[in-house]
């Protein structure tokens, strides 16, 4: 449970900082798929989630790197309406 919600955390915190203007909508989505849970965030921005280096002391920039680590997989689409829609594929099971 932990590591969904912290995969969650960092979505809506890059959505947060990268992916909207104040007053915009970011939105949550939780599901099961035919791979396992989804946790899905989407923004207003078009602009392409990218993984930073991972680098241990620093304070920001590492959020996608432990998505990345944490999860089965992650990635994006570009919204028709506008926007994108960044997802993880969480592992299965109690955690």
């Amino acid at each position: 449970m932990q590591v969904g919600l912290l995969v969650v955390n960092e979505l809506v915190t890059n959505a947060y900082r990268h992916g909207s203007a104040p007053g915009d909508v970011i939105s949550v989505r939780l599901y099961l798929s035919e791979v396992g849970p989804v946790a899905e965030v989407r923004d207003g921005s078009d602009a392409e989630p990218r993984v930073k280096p991972l680098v241990l002391d620093s304070f920001t920039g590492r959020g996608l790197a432990i998505v990345s680590e944490l999860t089965k997989a992650w990635g994006f689409r570009r919204l028709a309406s506008g926007g994108k829609s960044v997802y993880a594929v969480l592992n299965g099971g109690a955690t």
